[in-house]
């Protein structure tokens, strides 16, 4: 089965800033198998037409106004069941040290996931190396 994967941080002055203004760095991911992701994709405008909520889906959007969409967004990702996944770590910032964007990419990426599944990914038939 072929997966996409999604890889996303919170806070990124944490990663390049002499001066951040977070605490903590939160770094995430999202997988999907790629068949579901034209489905998962509808679905997901399909809520935002009807909440009428345009633009980057992200937490710190969240507000009264936009409060039922993203109860709204939060059932429907869990009716998904296996089908959609997160992970998720928060570092605290005094323990970070990465000097670029570079850094900040390889710890998104590569970090954020769980080694054993992420082993079971790379040795799947289905993996695609996206360096290659």
């Amino acid at each position: 089965m072929d997966f996409d994967i999604y890889c996303d941080e919170c806070f990124p002055d944490l990663f390049c800033s002499e001066k951040p203004q977070a605490r903590y760095a939160l770094i995430g991911s999202l997988w999907l198998p790629t068949e579901k992701r034209a489905e998962f994709k509808t679905a997901i405008h399909a809520l935002r037409d009807r909440y009428q909520v345009g633009g980057e889906i992200k937490s710190r959007k969240v507000s009264p106004s936009r409060l039922e969409f993203y109860k709204a967004l939060c059932d429907w990702f869990f009716d998904q069941g296996d089908d959609l996944r997160s992970r998720g770590i928060t570092i605290e910032a005094s323990k970070l040290n990465l000097k670029s964007a570079t850094d900040a990419y390889f710890v998104t990426c590569y970090v954020a996931d769980d080694p054993e599944t992420k082993k079971k990914i790379l040795n799947s038939p289905g993996w695609k190396n996206p360096f290659i």
